[in-house]
């Protein structure tokens, strides 16, 4: 029935969620989240950039040297979080 088909991806879902978070991983999980914030960040910002006229185009390797940066600040400053 429907219910079913709606309990395996919300059981899956906690299990993802649940192995992402554990300590074990905690490190990574970290890492990954620094990346995709400072990767939308700088393609929100671009956005706005390119909508006042600043920018004529999005630059995809400012957005790559962003989320290096995050990578970076994900890798040394782990503990923070």
């Amino acid at each position: 029935t429907w219910r079913r088909l709606i309990r395996i991806p919300i059981k899956l879902y906690k299990q993802v969620v649940k192995q992402a978070f554990d300590k074990t991983n905690l490190f990574y999980t970290n890492v990954v989240l620094s990346i995709a914030i400072s990767t939308a960040g700088d393609l929100l910002e671009q956005s706005y950039e390119y909508h006042q006229k600043e920018i004529s185009k999005f630059d995809f390797k400012r957005t790559a040297h962003m989320a290096f940066s995050g990578c970076t600040a994900g890798v040394l400053c782990h503990q923070w979080y």
